[in-house]
């Protein structure tokens, strides 16, 4: 049976199968990197928009509280 531990090693494979695969489709297709890259950056940037967009900029009362 094993411990949790050891379930990792096929993760792992299976992790680095597909960034080999993403890395030579990226090779063969050079113009969708800074698209890719682009579309990233426009996610986060909407990402912060949704979040803060409201004006509202205080931080969470969970995250200081009151001792």
């Amino acid at each position: 049976m094993g411990h949790a531990g050891q379930d990792g090693g096929r993760r792992a494979e299976a992790a680095r199968s597909v960034i080999q695969f993403a890395e030579k489709w990226l090779e063969a297709h050079p113009r969708a990197r800074p698209a890719l890259l682009t579309l990233y950056y426009l996610a986060i940037i909407g990402a912060l928009v949704a979040l803060y967009g409201r004006g509202n900029f205080e931080t969470p009362e969970f995250v200081y509280q009151e001792f």
